[in-house]
């Protein structure tokens, strides 16, 4: 691969970004001079020179040096109306007649076989002169310091949701283009001052900034490779044109990226592979595409002749696109049809792109390489009388036209008017059109929406009246009026259900049609249909086998008649194939309900009221009150730090006029049953009036605090009992609100059921009502081995003749009789211990030997796996070596193994196969208090990512093999750890 180093010792003189300076002739304007379409400029030099342009220049020039612009030129790239960076940046350049990297086969061969996919990660936000501005200070990038247009909730599209917890650790990316000023803004993790510890006064970790005809390349970005996001990301309207005449963001793993840069790529991040980021990938030319969708066949195009760009470390082949093609079924329908059947690894190459650069600071093309002639380029030639020249680059801006979104939703009757924008013209009027006819249009854009009984569509193009080739499409769709219900996931393929429309399902039990999925702009996720699994009976179950769940925020807009409006979101968390009757709490909570501007349920939980069951239907209403023709609900995303990222998921929802009185309603409607000190929280939603309430308990026992948390007593009833909870609104009395719980005695148990432990070791027990911790119990052993205390603590006798089992009992005192058992194994010797540090991966060796799934751990860590082949590891044992737990630099962390005291042989099995030199680790080791390893390098020991081992003896006196790691450079991780009684 071309290194950085030999792109900047090879600056073309030919095609500079800045005047040339030649014998003393100076040319004003300084280049690179931007030149509208249809436009003029007056070139000047400091001595008679003869004016021409290089060949192969778009426009003309006079003899007098005045630059004419061509009327027209085709934008290969625009965003919100604004063109994205010159038609001869490298962004927007064909490389399908570039030369082959030297290195091409030998680094292709170090990405592993797979397909390619799109991700929809962020939406692209288009600001104007009003959005709010914010002066940035950044963490990683503070030489870009400065204002920035940061659009407000709720029409900020972040990356995995606008709600999101900026301490979560996922990446949070938001993108804004100003469609008058056609300057762009990207920043990464936006936050308050004082989050960030190391940097109290930051607000985001990086920021940039840059106007659409920039042609420079700064240092730094809001991405690994220094590259710029939004003119890599694709988008709908693009796609639906015909053409993508872009290159694409594309990751790949860390393993495989190196620490080094590519023009024009500017940075670079700590992978440890050994393709550059910044490398530029396209589909071989040879590879047939004839066999696809149209559509297909567009992407299919773009990655011949524009190719992708390595930006960051993230899954292989994962291409970024905007969350706007997800409103369009046919480009979804294209992006897995390229995804289940299209290119694979092997059908790529790399290309060299360094005779195109003209400066490592620049990302023009030099249109002198030979390879590529970049499109609509222009550089004037200034030639004195001895024949030295000088030259200045022409950036043409053409016209762009844009539309606030590429798709509508307009409901019968509705009258709209569309909106529209022209950049790059003094004239800024537009021209309207449809085809097919449905409705009517006016020359201005004022769209009336005929009365249909199925969607209908057309197409909507808005042109430009100074350049009628530059234009806008909005794919148009007409709701039938009444209630408007939509399918998520469009209809199931389940045989004998309503489908026989499908994609639209229908008729319900009722007769009621449910629209094919559509109005949503989601994240990236999945679209599940469940038909395979049985589920239990019930009305139109079918309807709920078809799901969507995004990685990020999902927005339904339409446009409907002024009204007040009840929107009713159905959920059903699919079975997994039947393997799960219930699904964790953190799969779909909490996530925030909103609907025009308002969140009217926060910490939304689908499965609150149904113990998180799987295959089971549950719905949520909420109002929508419209005075401007314009709807929409929103299910946002939150996240916070830890595990806590759900993602929002829908089967389905109604929209429809809501003629109650005003009114508060609770939820969840349907309360799951309780047991003691078991809580729920409950929340209420008001009906065109506030929310705000006074919780009381107005039958049975039990507490409800302001907020609405009820909490269980602590004691079981004999029987069943009935609670009622009663909510009161605080602005009005008279309204009122109630719901009914159940308590149940719960059955009795003991966790674990059952335990081996060694000689003199101790385990607890828990008694529970239910799976809830109960403790008004009495605890006994028999036979009298050992002793158990009235905490549970069961502690084995010192030494026992050889293993013995004992049964431990746990009575009710309140209700005598009611009792549960537990066994216990002693162990006469010391049992060994064989973990496998990290991520759940235990086994059995050859020998027979079992090693555990990692436990006895403490401390910030991070869990990792490979899948590799480990160099001077025993054959049976690769998959410890392949598994680690580790800390960054200075990171600390242990381990603690309860053992019955005596002499113990520990084993630490140790494999740095992250990195392919020593000096990424340095840590050191404690065995009981005891430092056994200092500055410890694995890597330092046999080799590049050869297994290690360090073995030990310890004398342990307070039953327990403590384990220190302490980081230094690079941090400290532990792969395995075996400890074997000594005698």
């Amino acid at each position: 691969m071309t290194s950085l180093a030999t792109v900047r010792n090879a600056i073309c003189a030919l095609a500079c970004t800045s005047v040339t300076l030649y014998a003393g002739i100076t040319i004003r304007p300084q280049g690179p001079v931007v030149v509208p379409v249809g436009s003029a400029v007056q070139f000047k030099a400091n001595a008679d020179v003869r004016w021409s342009l290089e060949p192969g220049s778009a426009g003309e020039i006079d003899r007098d040096g005045v630059y004419h612009a061509p009327n027209s030129i085709r934008v290969n790239n625009s965003l919100g109306g604004c063109q994205v960076l010159p038609n001869d940046h490298i962004y927007n350049t064909r490389i399908d007649t570039l030369p082959l990297d030297p290195n091409s086969p030998s680094l292709m061969s170090l990405i592993p076989p797979s397909s390619i996919s799109y991700f929809e990660g962020w939406g692209i936000n288009i600001g104007n002169h009003s959005t709010p501005t914010k002066k940035m200070h950044f963490f990683y990038t503070p030489h870009h310091d400065g204002s920035f247009e940061l659009m407000p909730w709720p029409e900020l599209k972040r990356q995995t949701g606008a709600l999101t917890d900026p301490s979560s650790g996922e990446d949070r990316h938001e993108f804004t283009v100003d469609r008058d000023t056609c300057r762009f803004y990207e920043l990464y993790n936006v936050y308050t001052p004082g989050v960030n510890k190391s940097c109290p006064t930051c607000t985001a970790q990086s920021g940039i900034q840059y106007s659409g005809m920039d042609a420079a390349l700064q240092e730094g970005s809001v991405d690994a490779a220094g590259l710029l996001i939004m003119p890599l990301t694709v988008s709908l309207g693009e796609i639906r044109s015909g053409a993508v005449r872009h290159a694409l963001r594309v990751t790949f793993s860390n393993n495989i990226i190196s620490p080094s840069s590519a023009w024009p790529s500017r940075s670079h991040a700590g992978a440890w592979g050994h393709i550059p980021y910044g490398t530029r990938l396209r589909l071989r030319s040879s590879y047939d595409i004839s066999n696809f969708s149209d559509t297909a066949k567009v992407l299919l195009t773009q990655l011949q002749q524009y190719g992708l760009m390595i930006a960051d470390g993230g899954p292989n082949w994962a291409i970024s696109a905007s969350t706007d093609v997800t409103m369009d079924p046919v480009v979804v329908a294209a992006f897995e049809e390229v995804a289940r059947k299209g290119p694979h690894t092997a059908d790529f190459e790399i290309v060299d792109e360094s005779p195109l650069a003209v400066s490592p600071d620049s990302g023009l093309v030099n249109p002198e390489s030979g390879h590529v002639k970049p499109d609509s380029f222009a550089t004037v030639v200034a030639t004195d009388s001895q024949g030295k020249t000088a030259k200045v680059r022409i950036l043409l801006q053409g016209v762009t036209v844009g539309v606030p979104d590429p798709s509508v939703w307009i409901q019968s009757g509705v009258t709209q008017q569309l909106a529209g924008w022209v950049n790059g013209a003094q004239k800024k009027g537009l021209t309207w059109t449809m085809s097919p006819e449905v409705g009517s249009l006016t020359p201005d854009g004022q769209y009336t929406a005929p009365d249909v009984s199925r969607p209908a569509h057309t197409t909507i193009t808005a042109s430009s009246v100074a350049d009628p080739d530059a234009k806008a499409q909005i794919d148009l769709t007409v709701m039938p009026p009444g209630p408007i219900r939509v399918k998520i996931g469009n209809a199931t393929t389940a045989a004998g259900a309503p489908n026989h429309y499908a994609p639209d399902y229908g008729p319900d039990s009722e007769g009621h049609m449910w629209w094919r999925d559509q109005a949503g702009e989601v994240s990236w996720g999945m679209v599940y249909d469940d038909y395979g699994v049985k589920w239990p009976a019930g009305k139109d179950i079918p309807l709920y086998y078809t799901s969507r769940y995004s990685l990020g925020d999902m927005v339904y807009k339409f446009f409907v008649p002024n009204g007040r409006y009840k929107i009713t979101l159905l959920f059903a968390q699919r079975g997994e194939l039947g393997k799960l009757d219930t699904y964790p709490i953190q799969w779909r909570a909490p996530i925030d309900l909103e609907a025009q501007g308002n969140i009217l349920v926060k910490d939304y939980d689908m499965g609150a009221g149904i113990d998180h069951a799987t295959k089971t239907p549950v719905s949520e209403s909420m109002p929508a009150e419209v005075s401007d023709q314009s709807l929409y609900f929103a299910l946002r995303r939150l996240s916070a730090p830890g595990n806590i990222k759900p993602s929002p998921m829908l089967n389905g929802y109604v929209i429809e006029k809501d003629d109650a009185p005003p009114h508060v309603s609770i939820i969840p409607h349907e309360v799951p049953i309780l047991h003691i000190n078991e809580q729920i929280q409950f929340k209420t939603i008001g009906w065109h009036m506030p929310a705000s309430v006074k919780w009381s308990v107005v039958k049975g026992r039990g507490t409800i605090s302001d907020t609405g948390l009820y909490t269980a007593p602590s004691e079981p009833p004999a029987t069943d009992e009935k609670i009622v909870i009663q909510a009161r609104s605080a602005t009005d009395p008279s309204k009122v609100a109630t719901d009914e719980i159940t308590m149940q005695p719960g059955s009795l148990s003991i966790t674990p059921d059952s335990a081996a432990i060694d000689y003199s070791l101790s385990q607890k027990f828990q008694a529970t009502l239910s799976g809830v911790p109960y403790s008004n119990v009495k605890w006994s052993v028999s036979p009298d081995i050992g002793s158990i205390n009235s905490d549970g603590v069961f502690t084995a006798p010192d030494q026992v003749k050889r293993d013995t089992v004992v049964i431990v009992k746990a009575e009710s005192k309140l209700f005598p009789g009611r009792s549960a058992s537990a066994t216990v194994r002693i162990n006469a010797s010391a049992a060994p211990i064989r973990v496998v540090c990290g991520p759940p991966r235990g086994f059995k060796d050859a020998k027979g030997n079992v090693w555990s799934d990692d436990f006895g751990y403490s401390g910030q860590t991070i869990a990792y796996s490979v899948s590799m082949p480990i160099p001077r590891a025993r054959p049976d044992l690769q998959r410890v070596y392949q598994s680690s737990r580790y800390v960054y630099d200075n990171g600390r962390f242990s381990y603690n193994f309860a053992v019955p005291n005596g002499r113990y042989h520990v084993k630490l099995l140790f494999c740095d196969y992250a990195f392919n030199d020593p000096g990424h680790h340095s840590f050191d080791v404690k065995l009981n208090g005891e430092q056994v390893l200092t500055n410890f390098d694995p890597n330092a020991v046999y080799g590049s990512k050869a297994a290690v081992d360090k073995e030990f003896d310890v004398t342990v006196q307070d039953r327990a093999v403590h384990i220190d790691f302490i980081g230094h450079k690079g941090g400290a991780t532990i792969n395995g750890i075996e400890i074997i009684p000594a005698g």
